[in-house]
């Protein structure tokens, strides 16, 4: 309504949203993928801790390609 009083045209007003929604998705798929980075990271730490300490070897389970990192991000700005 405001926006439509100073004069702006509804193809603007239109952008400005799906733009706030992309960005708003790709935040919110950026920060899903630092949580679950920090996340596997720290089971790998408790993992490896347990390992060695009953004499077992280090390992890394949680792995993530960058492809599926980027698609990730990606379908997460376009669905948002």
């Amino acid at each position: 309504g405001i926006m439509k009083s100073i004069g702006a045209s509804d193809s603007s007003i239109s952008i400005m949203f799906f733009m706030e929604s992309a960005i708003m998705g790709f935040l919110g798929g950026l920060s899903g993928v630092v949580i679950g980075w920090l996340g596997g990271k720290g089971f790998n730490m408790i993992i490896n801790f347990v390992a060695t300490k009953f004499g077992g070897e280090t390992v890394n389970l949680f792995r993530a390609p960058m492809w599926l990192v980027l698609g990730v991000i990606g379908s997460s700005a376009i669905v948002g």
